[in-house]
């Protein structure tokens, strides 16, 4: 082996499985799913709001429009 190598094999679906041995790890696991899904849910609320309030497709394709405009302009600075 060279230096600077590692000499182990890893499978990355058992090594994903053997981090849910981790208390801490399950704990950020479970709160990111919470999360995510709350993220979702309320994008999809806010989108049937508004088509049900205004029954436009382009007042809709707006409001999701500018849901993502952060992501695009900030999304390059974070990389």
């Amino acid at each position: 082996m060279t230096e600077g190598t590692c000499d182990r094999s890893v499978d990355g679906g058992a090594t994903r499985l053997l981090l849910l041995r981790v208390r801490n790890y399950r704990l950020y696991f479970a709160g990111q799913v919470i999360s995510v899904s709350g993220t979702w849910m309320q994008g999809i609320a806010q989108g049937w709001l508004v088509l049900s309030l205004t029954g436009s497709g382009t007042a809709l394709g707006l409001v999701s429009a500018l849901q993502a405009l952060p992501v695009l302009f900030l999304g390059p600075l974070g990389g």
